[in-house]
């Protein structure tokens, strides 16, 4: 069975603030609604810019 309840951000800003340190970089995304998540990752432009796109 399928839901289908994808989430569609169209139209809304979408906010990344990011505490940056040589080690390790925290990301939060929020949206003007609600916070969708925080997290820590490897200071790597291409796996943030991958995570976003797919999200």
């Amino acid at each position: 069975m399928n839901k289908g309840s994808k989430l569609d951000f169209r139209g809304q800003h979408i906010y990344v603030g990011m505490d940056v340190h040589k080690r390790s970089w925290s990301v939060s995304i929020l949206t003007e609604q609600f916070e969708h998540k925080t997290f820590t990752q490897p200071p790597e432009v291409e796996k943030l810019t991958c995570y976003l796109q797919r999200t």
